[in-house]
């Protein structure tokens, strides 16, 4: 990837917000991050929810949750 490419990749934010002086952002590639981690670990702490999920979707819980925090 050049370095324009990544320049552009991080032009954008994913969420914003004022802090105690400024306005804060948090950058859309960290935000994505931040939101399959946090979807990984609640589906690894709710085993009924994780397995009623996969049993919708028709797929294994091992394959389930993968592809769930990928698509988070």
């Amino acid at each position: 990837m050049g370095e324009q490419q990544v320049d552009n990749y991080l032009r954008y934010w994913g969420k914003a917000g004022y802090g105690t002086e400024a306005m804060t952002i948090h950058l859309l590639p960290y935000h994505c991050l931040d939101v399959a981690a946090v979807g990984q670990v609640f589906l690894s702490r709710n085993d009924r929810l994780r397995r009623t999920l996969a049993e919708l979707c028709g797929l294994e819980e091992q394959l389930f949750v993968p592809c769930m925090v990928f698509f988070a």
